[in-house]
């Protein structure tokens, strides 16, 4: 087949893709080549073992792409997709091939219009979106990619942003994108505008957007690791809202998720969720038996750097929940240490309400008091106001 997908890519693709030399069109098309072509995959991780398998985590490569006409669309799929697999094969990569050459365009141009939609005064933003130069899938995923990058840094420009996203979404001309497509990134903008609600502690609402994006998984591409992201941000959601079986059951579902689609980072993830809804039930040995199965039982190259230390934070805290200061005390050197590494407020902010606990369970009432004070205003100048009362409870206690 002629075009992008005609052959594999090069060695000098692969090398300038680690090293961030491709433009974003040219990444673009050789990350959706690497999600359909286990070839490709299988060299980009065995060639470049330090930054592969980061590289497929993040992009999501392991998930093969399925055809992207949901149901509604498959009469006007390309003759062949219901006979044999090499067409179908063949007549899908045609049609994503396409798609993602529009999209390469799209998201080339999203940072100027995010910069000129930023000109424009909030309250008139979705006003604005009505130019037909904003109704593009590229700029709404751009504006989705950058509101999950600051769920944990600035939670309520976040929302802001996912908010625009889905607004775009619902405005896209029916005809300029497979059905299978569009549903899934509605599903994935409503996950994520649900869990920026879930970090301002609007959890009703949060739920609201969660369960619309998990119900309407059925009108996509059939994305199981899209599935499982949904029920793995509605489980945290269950966990807040201290509803621990549904939240437990919902975590399970994701994990296995992710194991049928081979993702053990993610599964890793999962892990640590279910541990952290076992110490927010009040089962603080299963927590800590849970996280040190986890620590211990998948390597950290696998796991990757930040679940490994995020898994190691959890496991300090259980051990502080079930009174093994000793090695609660052990743990909280090396977590604190990697938490002055990253240079974020907080994740150090997270490290030091650890602290705090264990202080005050050794009975420094006054170094605890001073972390937690110090840790309040951090969640709060952060727009983390579930995270400060938290952690007021803590400070009042």
């Amino acid at each position: 087949m002629e075009g992008p997908f005609s052959g594999h890519l090069t060695p000098a693709q692969l090398a300038c893709l680690v090293d961030g030399f491709e433009g974003p069109a040219e990444a673009f098309t050789s990350l959706l080549h690497l999600r359909l072509c286990r070839s490709c995959r299988a060299r980009l991780i065995n060639e470049f073992p330090a930054d592969g398998p980061e590289l497929v985590h993040r992009f999501n490569l392991e998930c093969d792409l399925q055809h992207p006409f949901s149901a509604p669309d498959a009469r006007s799929a390309p003759r062949g997709v219901q006979g044999q697999p090499q067409a179908a094969i063949s007549a899908g990569l045609e049609v994503w091939a396409t798609v993602a050459e529009v999209i390469a365009d799209e998201l080339v141009a999203a940072p100027s219009l995010e910069k000129e939609l930023e000109r424009v005064a909030p309250v008139r933003q979705h006003l604005a979106l009505e130019a037909r130069r904003y109704k593009t899938l590229g700029f709404a995923i751009h504006l989705l990619s950058r509101s999950s990058a600051l769920w944990n840094e600035r939670p309520s420009e976040s929302c802001r942003l996912a908010q625009l996203a889905l607004a775009i979404v619902l405005k896209l001309e029916r005809s300029d994108y497979p059905s299978g497509l569009r549903a899934d990134i509605e599903c994935k903008t409503l996950a994520y505008l649900g869990n920026s609600l879930r970090l301002t502690g609007k959890l009703h609402e949060a739920e609201i957007k969660l369960r619309a994006a998990l119900n309407g998984l059925k009108r996509g591409t059939g994305d199981l690791r899209l599935r499982a992201r949904v029920v793995e941000l509605l489980a945290e959601l269950l966990r807040d809202q201290r509803r621990f079986s549904q939240a437990l059951a919902r975590a399970s579902e994701a994990r296995e998720l992710y194991k049928m689609n081979a993702d053990i980072r993610k599964a890793a993830v999962m892990g640590a969720v279910s541990a952290s809804i076992l110490g927010e039930k009040g089962d603080t040995a299963g927590a800590v038996r849970a996280l040190q199965t986890l620590v211990s039982g998948v390597p950290r190259s696998v796991m990757g750097e930040t679940v490994y230390w995020i898994a190691r934070q959890n496991l300090c805290h259980s051990l502080v929940e079930n009174n093994q200061l000793w090695e609660a005390r052990g743990e909280l050197h090396d977590v604190k240490r990697w938490a002055r590494r990253t240079g974020k407020p907080v994740i150090r902010a997270r490290a030091l309400w650890v602290a705090a606990q264990l202080e005050a369970r050794e009975g420094d009432s006054r170094g605890a008091t001073l972390r937690l004070e110090k840790v309040r205003d951090i969640f709060l100048s952060h727009g983390l106001p579930y995270d400060a009362a938290l952690a007021c409870l803590d400070l009042a206690a």
